[in-house]
């Protein structure tokens, strides 16, 4: 049974600053919706177990969706959503238009222990400020894990500093998977599209389906890495992804590490390609799939191993002197190897920069332990 007290908005508004909601799991298919209008107040929704918070509380079967009233204009609220070890937030933003870019803080943030799914109904635009990342989630403040999905079409800006989806500001960020819908992620200035924001690595990135567009701020990945950060662990099995560094000079990989510099190196590892149509492009010396370019005669190229495509349509581009697929470059004597690359399956095209091997390392840089045994497979340096 669903009990709702009454509250005066506007007051609790200029106690607390936002609205406090505490709800319980739903199924995503459920008819049953408790909405709020973020066109006039922040929402931040507290999740818990079993446990009120400020008079709303929700049945199992219930939705909690955000949706803006005022539809000629954009809110300059935000939202917030706060888990709990062992609960999953279900949380639906329907035609949500948020623009925080000149002001602090991140349209959407998600902290705590616990798991978030955000559906995506209608048409969503979510602009952050300085700093942080369109959809916000720190890898020290959310230990859960957050999917999107839904049918609609989220488009999500990090600040400067910010990637468009994951870390903030000297922030790493990890546990994302995308399921579905039209997505496209642009990172701030030296932030990745989707994963870590300048200084942050990203990590544990997941895309099952939907039709993504990553696209890197200045010498961020377009997936993976911000600047002087890896990109790791990342998996693609089905969707279309279009991944697309920053820095045409000086960047990052299309997938994997971003643009090293003063010393570090970004690598991308550990990447898998099963399904999908993928198109990866680098930043200047970055590898399509792979290492991070490196900025600067202090800059480091990444390396680029523990690559495996068994499947998908996948093209790969590297950036002025990285490889298509495996390690970046620099302008320095520093650059990364390309090692342990396996393709079995799908239809891969591997372009390399100028004297950057198709499969391999960048300018400089070693090539080992590349096996192919099938799939169709054009590589060029």
């Amino acid at each position: 049974m669903r009990i709702i007290r009454k509250i005066v908005i506007s007051t609790l508004f200029a106690v607390i600053g936002g609205i406090f909601i505490g709800f319980a799991a739903f199924p995503a298919e459920s008819v049953y919706a408790q909405k709020y209008d973020i066109s006039e107040y922040d929402i931040t929704i507290h999740y818990s177990s079993g446990e009120q918070m400020v008079n709303i509380s929700a049945d199992n079967d219930e939705v909690i969706e955000i949706y803006r009233s005022k539809t000629n204009t954009p809110s300059t609220k935000k939202i917030v959503i706060n888990t709990v070890s062992g609960c999953t937030a279900k949380v639906r933003l329907s035609d949500v238009d948020i623009d925080l870019s000149d002001q602090a803080g991140a349209a959407v943030e998600i902290t705590g222990d616990g798991d978030a799914i955000i559906e995506i109904s209608g048409n969503n635009i979510l602009r952050s400020g300085f700093g942080c990342a369109g959809i916000e989630k720190n890898a020290r403040e959310s230990n859960g894990s957050l999917e999107i999905c839904g049918t609609g079409s989220l488009t999500a800006a990090g600040g400067n500093h910010g990637a468009g989806i994951g870390g903030g500001n000297s922030e790493a960020s990890s546990n994302i998977t995308i399921t579905g819908g039209e997505i496209t992620a642009t990172g701030g200035s030296m932030g990745a599209g989707i994963g870590g924001g300048d200084g942050g690595a990203g990590s544990k990135i997941a895309i099952t389906g939907g039709e993504v567009t990553a696209t890197g701020g200045s010498i961020g990945a377009g997936i993976g890495g911000g600047s002087k950060g890896a990109g790791s662990k990342i998996e693609i099995t089905g969707g279309t992804v279009i991944a697309t560094a920053g820095g045409s000079s000086e960047g990052g990989a299309g997938i994997g590490g971003g643009c090293g510099s003063d010393g570090i190196s970004c690598d991308g590892s550990d990447i898998k390609i099963s399904g999908g149509t993928v198109s990866a492009t680098g930043g200047g010396y970055g590898a399509g799939i792979g290492g991070g370019g490196g900025r600067g005669l202090s800059g480091v190229g990444g390396a680029g191993f523990k690559i495996e495509i068994t499947g998908g349509t996948v093209t790969a581009a590297g950036g002025i002197y990285g490889s298509g697929i495996g390690g970046g470059s620099s302008p320095s004597t520093a650059v990364g190897a390309g090692s342990e690359i396996k393709i079995t399956g799908g239809t891969v095209t591997a372009i390399g920069g100028t004297s950057g091997a198709g499969i391999g390392g960048g300018f400089f840089g070693a090539g080992s332990n590349i096996t192919i045994t099938g799939g169709t497979v054009c590589a060029s340096g």
